[in-house]
């Protein structure tokens, strides 16, 4: 049993913009947070702010892209979801549990759209088939 989770049961519909139950039930999902996002989490409202004041699309992108400038970051909502993915790959994490952490229904849509190869990922498998070719003619 996990620790520390969510419930993910609602999204939010840029057409009629509002929140709404998700189209799947696999978007029905609960998902872990980590040890250090619930440090966050804690912090956060140990100092009495909301974390989810107002649930609307482009209210949490607005928010999330002003909070990353303001420590550094050029990096969309969005753009940390491709980001966590190709994280959790680069991690070892198996596939199918990154499928379902991402909400996904298809495994495609996770390897092929939310994956992204760095070039240490590339060498890591380099190295990983150079050792198994030699391990296997020795």
């Amino acid at each position: 049993m996990l620790e520390h989770t969510t419930k993910v049961s609602k999204s939010y519909d840029v057409t009629t913009k509002r929140v709404i139950t998700p189209k799947t039930s696999s978007a029905n999902q609960i998902i872990p947070l980590f040890p250090e996002t619930c440090k966050v989490i804690d912090e956060i409202q140990k100092n009495g702010a909301e974390i989810f004041h107002f649930i609307g699309k482009q209210s949490i992108t607005k928010t999330f892209a002003k909070r990353a400038r303001d420590y550094g970051f050029l990096l969309s909502l969005h753009g940390l979801r491709h980001y966590f993915a190709t994280q959790c790959l680069e991690a070892k994490i198996e596939e199918k549990i990154v499928q379902k952490w991402l909400g996904h229904t298809k495994y495609e849509i996770t390897i092929n759209t939310y994956s992204h190869i760095n070039m240490g990922f590339e060498e890591e498998a380099i190295r990983t088939l150079t050792e198994f070719w030699r391990k296997k003619t020795h």
